[in-house]
């Protein structure tokens, strides 16, 4: 979990296997989303396409949004291909 001026960070949660099924993951969400009320920061579940772990992030209103991506392109294959 990180935090700048203005959001919260949620990385990932990491709960012990024996305690997988109890609901201390939901739990220590709700307190970092009522924290972060509190302050009146924006909360970034920063996201997963692990289906398990986005159904979790969208029970706290989790939204999918897109990220740019960044590419390279070889010159000469750009030339060849053309």
């Amino acid at each position: 979990i990180l935090q700048d001026m203005k959001t919260i960070f949620v990385h990932s949660l990491f709960i012990h296997r024996d305690f997988r099924l109890s609901a201390a993951s939901g739990l220590l969400m709700h307190h970092i989303i009522t924290m972060a009320a509190e302050k009146h920061l924006k909360v970034d579940l920063t996201g997963s396409m692990i289906e398990p772990v986005e159904a979790f992030d969208r029970h706290f209103g989790a939204r999918p949004v897109p990220y740019l991506t960044i590419s390279k392109k070889n010159k000469l294959l750009s030339v060849l291909g053309n």
